[in-house]
C-alpha cells in the first residue's frame, strides 16, 4: 500500500522508487516523514532523545535526568491540552501553597502513573 504515498512525494514514482527500494516498512515510514516534514532522516533520528539537564540543583525538580529522555514529539493540539489540564489542577491545587517547581514536578509523576 506504500504506492499511495507517491501523490505526495515531489519527483513522484520514480522518486519513491529511488527513496524506499530496499528498505522495510519501517525505515519506509521514515522516508515518507522525512518526505512530508521537510527535515533530513538524520535530523529525524537525532531528535528520538534529547540529553537530559543533570540532576544538580540548579535544575528544576521536573527537569532532572541524567541519561537520555525520549522526545515524545507532542503536537500543537496535545501540548494546548496538556498545558490547560496543568493549569486547571494548578488552580484546583492553589491553596497547598506549594511552589510550583514542586507542583510540576508532581503532577508529572501522577500522570505517568495514570
Amino acid at each position: 500500500e506504500w504506492e499511495r504515498c507517491v501523490d505526495y512525494i515531489e519527483g513522484g514514482a520514480e522518486m519513491w522508487a529511488e527513496l524506499t527500494d530496499g528498505r522495510t516498512s519501517d525505515e519506509i515510514v521514515d522516508v515518507l516523514v522525512s518526505q512530508l516534514t521537510g527535515r533530513s532522516l538524520d535530523e529525524l533520528q537525532e531528535a528520538e532523545h534529547f540529553e537530559g539537564q543533570g540532576v544538580d540543583d540548579d535544575v528544576p525538580k521536573y527537569l532532572q535526568s541524567d541519561g537520555l529522555v525520549r522526545n515524545r514529539r507532542l503536537g500543537k493540539k496535545e501540548t494546548l491540552l496538556f498545558v490547560g489540564e496543568l493549569w486547571l489542577e494548578r488552580a484546583k491545587e492553589r491553596e497547598t501553597q506549594e511552589n510550583f517547581d514542586d507542583f510540576i514536578f508532581g503532577y508529572l509523576q501522577r500522570d505517568r502513573k495514570s
